[in-house]
């Protein structure tokens, strides 16, 4: 039944079964995802977040600040509270090894992933 589902949520999401994955909440997947990246991670590697995100994306990563790993917040418009670009280009940098945005705000609604932020990371300098 596992199997079948993960084949229709594969055709569903356009991807392989095995991509998908099941798991009680967003926040335990999260959490378990961010400690096996994590594992790689060290002292001044960062990860760009967005503080219009929901707590599930943003706690797990935060507690990789014990091990050292910095945190880069990325800042929202108030006015329509949409991601402010600038703000999140600047962020990402040749330390940069995760941008964790979550596609829209669970608390005001706007859709928050911008193809931009895909682009600044693949062109950030190594």
């Amino acid at each position: 039944m596992i199997d079948e589902a993960r084949a229709a949520m594969g055709d569903f999401l356009h991807c392989e079964a095995d991509e998908i994955v099941f798991g009680a909440n967003m926040t335990s997947l999260t959490y378990a995802m961010s400690r096996a990246i994590g594992r790689d991670l060290g002292p001044g590697d960062e990860i760009v977040l967005t503080l219009l995100d929901h707590d599930a994306n943003f706690s797990p990563w935060k507690a990789l600040e014990e091990k050292g790993v910095v945190i880069r917040a990325v800042k929202f418009n108030e006015a329509d509270c949409t991601l402010d670009m600038a703000d999140m280009a600047a962020k990402i940098g040749k330390r940069t090894r995760l941008v964790a945005v979550g596609y829209a705000s669970n608390a005001v609604g706007t859709i928050t992933t911008s193809p931009k932020s895909y682009a600044w990371q693949n062109k950030r300098e190594r």
